[in-house]
């Protein structure tokens, strides 16, 4: 892992280790789920030649946990997924994470949403190009800080700004990129 990728796991990692309890005393809405779905592709390689279809399953257990007062906000939802195919090679455990922390105080308002994806190129990337290939590792993280002045109750101004960053296992088939 590169000395930039650890830096952004690691600031991932301690905005969603953050103690809220304190900070977010309230009501607190636990939400678990698990989905079981099959999956069927004709051709998950959209090739011309050659086609191989691959079935099998994709198991998803989920978490949302949600806790709002009139003077702050935590909401965390996270995600995995276990892919299992006929193929071998299409089989993948797949983690999502979408996270957001507020705070008012009298006209202003702060916020940092964060998340992350590790996942494959199969489920991330969807082309109609005939590009696709074979799980390809894909990692990508972004975070999102917010800031909001409401000088009464109709109006208000808001400056907000946004990184997301994608990086790929295999750099001869997709290419990282930013977005500021």
């Amino acid at each position: 892992m590169t000395k930039n990728l650890f830096l952004k796991t690691a600031l991932c990692a301690a905005f969603l280790a953050v103690p809220f309890g304190p900070a977010v005393a309230g009501n607190w809405d636990v939400d678990l789920s698990l989905t079981q779905e099959g999956s069927y592709q004709s051709n998950p390689l959209m090739r011309q030649d050659n086609v191989k279809e691959i079935y099998g399953s994709i198991t998803t257990p989920k978490l949302i946990l949600k806790s709002q007062t009139p003077t702050t906000g935590l909401f965390f939802d996270t995600t995995v997924k276990q892919n299992l195919f006929n193929d071998s090679d299409f089989n993948s455990t797949d983690f999502h994470n979408d996270s957001r922390l507020s705070k008012k105080i009298e006209r202003w308002e702060a916020a940092l949403g964060a998340g992350f994806d590790y996942d494959t190129t199969r489920t991330s990337e969807i082309t109609n190009f005939g590009n696709n290939i074979r799980n390809d590792r894909h990692w990508g993280f972004n975070i999102a800080p917010e800031f909001t002045f409401s000088p009464s109750t109709e109006d208000s101004l808001t400056l907000s700004g946004q990184y997301l960053t994608s990086r790929y296992e295999n750099n001869n088939s997709h290419t990282d990129y930013d977005v500021y």
